[in-house]
């Protein structure tokens, strides 16, 4: 069981757990000199000998069949066009049907700087980054409208791409293609405001290409330690970490919310302050929604089985967002005690463990969700952090009690808490995430009874749906999250196919069976 409440009074700071900092996805250049003038020199286009337009029209792209910006030579249909310059052309028409058909953005403005008026592609090397988009003009507006053109990696064929192939650059293209519309009618404002751009930008990726969730593997960072990633800081390479905030405005909005908030950057706003006037229009305000996500946030993986509310759609697809804690994040009497400072707008969660009186009893977790909620300094990008404390204990202080729990929190910030209860939650019986998406998901958990003796290992036998074995291994227990459970890497299991299967967990006489989807 898990309770969630809100309330006014927190929390904890500490060791962090490690997260892998990807180099930005995109590179959308608008960068003003140190004397806050001009933008820098136009970029000069690549110089490329092939092209093939879209079906449409609307596109041409641009690309080689040798040197560092090769592409792949496969021609399957045998028409002369290599078969990933042809997908590179379906994805932009498809974008442009979904973003500008569909959605109503207006359409790219003319280039007039390419062999024709069309918005030229070129598919070069671009590793690290996925693509760019790049004016065609210099100018000293806060507010850049201009024509551009678009680089798309040659190949996705780097190991360091989440998503390779052409469905990296089926996302990249639909990222991309609202980076052209941006400049072309609201206006590019200069960097250090442009993280809505790329978590609008990004977010659209999961519209245009709901099967290809490139924005996971950038959830997985953000959800390994957010205080990397504040919201409320306006640097635009942590702006594709928080296009889950875009994905559950659009839930509860559509994506009129964010037809309105161009609107307002179009008129001259600044991109925070434009998101939160199209909330205002609608009775909200960025810091209710912010303090709205936080659930979403914690209901993931597992999680997302234990309450029927406040997901993602794929909330068991997303992984665990994990806690800003230190070694000692376990009540001893007389208290718990911990302060900090928080940058504005973010997201952190503690966990407290809290004992039992009993013996051999799994503990109690008591999680929060908290923020810095300074608009101000988010608006201004002064980035001022806010103190705050957390104080658990035992007494007779009128203080809220923590649920039916002999504990009472004090704490200066507005949170939204989480209780889990230990032998609850260690009774989980389905494995996560569920179906497993081999492109997306690194492992496959098993959750083990209380029968399963945690000094021994276990086979797990995946069985056919004819009852044909197909796999073994003999896995060591691990706990995650006071879980006691069984761990299945992607390597492990990359050689079956697709499809529905039986694993089989044994320990002498001790069984478990579970269903298994694989994609």
């Amino acid at each position: 069981m898990i309770l969630i409440v809100r309330s006014i009074i927190v929390l904890i700071s500490v060791l962090v757990v490690n997260a892998q900092i990807r180099p930005p996805k995109c590179a959308v250049t608008h960068e003003k000199n140190k004397n806050a003038t001009t933008i820098s020199s136009v970029k000069p286009r690549p110089n490329l000998p092939f092209s093939q337009k879209t079906s449409s029209g609307f596109a041409t792209v641009h690309y080689t069949l040798s040197g560092l910006n090769a592409v792949p030579i496969e021609d399957t249909n045998n028409n002369q066009i290599p078969d990933y310059v042809e997908a590179v052309c379906e994805a932009l028409d498809y974008s442009y049907k979904i973003i500008v058909d569909s959605l109503g953005y207006p359409a790219p403005i003319a280039d007039n700087l390419g062999p024709d008026a069309s918005l030229d592609v070129y598919l070069v090397e671009t590793f690290p980054l996925y693509g760019a988009t790049y004016p065609d003009v210099i100018t000293s507006s806060t507010h850049l409208i201009a024509p551009t053109y678009l680089e798309i990696d040659n190949d996705f064929a780097n190991s360091g791409y989440y998503t390779k192939g052409i469905d990296g650059a089926k996302v990249t293209v639909a990222h991309e293609l609202h980076h052209v519309i941006q400049y072309a009618h609201y206006g590019l404002t200069p960097n250090n405001t442009r993280k809505i751009y790329e978590m609008y930008s990004t977010y659209l990726e999961s519209i245009v290409y709901p099967d290809i969730p490139d924005y996971i593997s950038y959830v997985t960072d953000l959800f390994s330690n957010t205080t990397l990633f504040p919201f409320g800081d306006g640097n635009p390479n942590s702006g594709y970490h928080w296009s889950i905030f875009a994905i559950m405005l659009s839930e509860k909005y559509s994506d009129s919310l964010f037809k309105d908030m161009w609107e307002f950057i179009k008129n001259g706003s600044f991109p925070y302050q434009a998101l939160d006037s199209a909330l205002i229009k609608r009775n909200s305000s960025i810091s209710q929604e912010f303090t709205a996500l936080f659930p979403y946030c914690f209901y993931t993986n597992y999680r997302a089985s234990l309450t029927q509310n406040t997901k993602f759609n794929n909330a068991n697809a997303l992984p665990l967002l994990q806690p800003f804690s230190s070694a000692d994040s376990i009540y001893t009497d007389p208290s718990y005690s911990h302060s900090g400072r928080l940058k504005p707008f973010e997201l952190r969660m503690f966990t407290v463990q809290l004992p039992k009186d009993g013996k051999n009893q799994p503990p109690d977790t008591f999680s929060f969700i908290s923020s810095n909620f300074d608009v101000e300094s988010m608006y201004s990008g002064t980035n001022t952090q806010q103190e705050y404390f957390i104080n658990i204990f035992k007494g007779q202080f009128f203080v809220p009690t923590i649920e039916n729990l002999p504990y009472k929190l004090m704490t200066n910030l507005t949170y939204e808490y989480f209780l889990r209860y230990g032998s609850e939650v260690k009774n989980i019986q389905f494995v996560y995430p569920l179906p497993f998406i081999r492109k997306q998901h690194t492992q496959l958990c098993f959750p083990l009874s209380n029968d399963f003796s945690q000094q021994n290992s276990v086979e797990v036998t995946f069985l056919s749906v004819d009852g044909i074995k197909v796999a073994g291994f003999t896995k060591l227990i691990v706990f995650q999250n006071t879980i006691s459970q069984i761990q299945i890497l992607t390597q492990e299991i990359e050689q079956l196919s697709p499809g529905l299967y039986i694993a089989v967990l044994q320990q002498d006489d001790k069984q478990q069976q579970f269903k298994v989807v694989l994609r």
